[in-house]
């Protein structure tokens, strides 16, 4: 699963579906970050915990049952992670993982960028965006967040 990350300024497409997935939540989250809320205290979560690493477990084995090894995109900063993303991408490499896109406000590490031999206007090849999802059925969130990955992924 992605991770989901918050730079003042850049948006995330995990942020939005967090935001979709959760109204309230997501209206109480913007308002700590214009300073009207108060930060909250950190607490531990077992089933927060126990539910990342349930989602990393599975992103694992969706990885495994993929076809050749992944480049896989260290995280750095999100200049240098975009920067690794595209030059895996102009290698032509068959999958990314964690690959990261950016475009202005926007940037997303989807989980996964599969090779697809249609060509685009800089390659003879193309990427599609993958996403390992720890759920019974898609739901709008997701489809919107695989959505803006593909939407950043055509900028690149």
């Amino acid at each position: 699963m992605a991770a989901s990350t918050y730079e003042f300024g850049r948006l995330s497409p995990t942020f939005l579906a967090t935001f979709l997935g959760c109204l309230t939540s997501a209206a109480w989250t913007l308002e700590k970050r214009r300073g009207l809320r108060p930060e909250p205290k950190a607490a531990a979560d077992a089933q927060a915990a126990l539910i990342q690493r349930k989602g990393q477990e599975h992103e694992d084995r969706c990885l495994a049952a993929l076809h050749g090894p992944p480049v896989a995109i260290t995280r750095d900063t999100p200049e240098r992670c975009t920067m690794e993303t595209r030059a895996a991408m102009d290698r032509g490499v068959p999958l990314i993982a964690q690959a990261a896109l950016a475009d202005g406000p926007w940037i997303g590490y989807a989980d996964f960028l599969m090779r697809v031999e249609a060509p685009c206007p800089t390659r003879a090849w193309s990427y599609d965006p993958w996403d390992a999802r720890l759920a019974h059925a898609a739901r709008p969130e997701h489809v919107m967040q695989i959505a803006l990955y593909g939407d950043l992924l055509a900028r690149v």
